[in-house]
């Protein structure tokens, strides 16, 4: 996992920065991973939003195999079930543009049973290889 300024073609959705995760850098389980630091949800937020966008030369079902969501408070991590907003194809999908990947979607996070308590909450994404 890196964070990056920009991407072959590739800028950030929103503000200067994303984070590159890349299955490539291991190869034996195929995984990458990024925690975020603990940070407090405001009352009244019913959702975190997340730009994503796959880049391979195809994409293979099931996407919710692919990239996993966890909040993690307390040292317990919970997935987070729904996170996709369902625009993605969950079938074979091949990727013309390897630069461009699928394009950006965005996906909802429910973070509301947190929202305005103090309690912190890490958020944790999983990539699995597309196998």
């Amino acid at each position: 996992m890196q964070i990056i300024g920009r991407w072959v073609e590739i800028n950030p959705t929103d503000g200067q920065f994303m984070a590159y995760l890349d299955t490539a850098s291991d190869p034996i389980a195929g995984l990458s991973s990024l925690t975020t630091d603990s940070f407090e949800i405001p009352a009244g937020m019913k959702t975190l939003l997340v730009d994503y966008n796959f880049m391979a030369t195809a994409l293979f079902p099931n996407v919710t195999k692919v990239l996993e969501c966890f909040i993690i408070t307390d040292g317990a991590a919970q997935s987070v079930k729904g996170f996709f907003s369902g625009t993605l194809p969950l079938y074979y999908q091949e990727i013309s543009r390897f630069d461009q990947g699928t394009g950006f979607r965005t996906a909802c996070i429910p973070v509301e049973k947190w929202a305005g308590t103090g309690k912190p909450i890490r958020v944790k994404f999983i990539l699995h290889i597309f196998a």
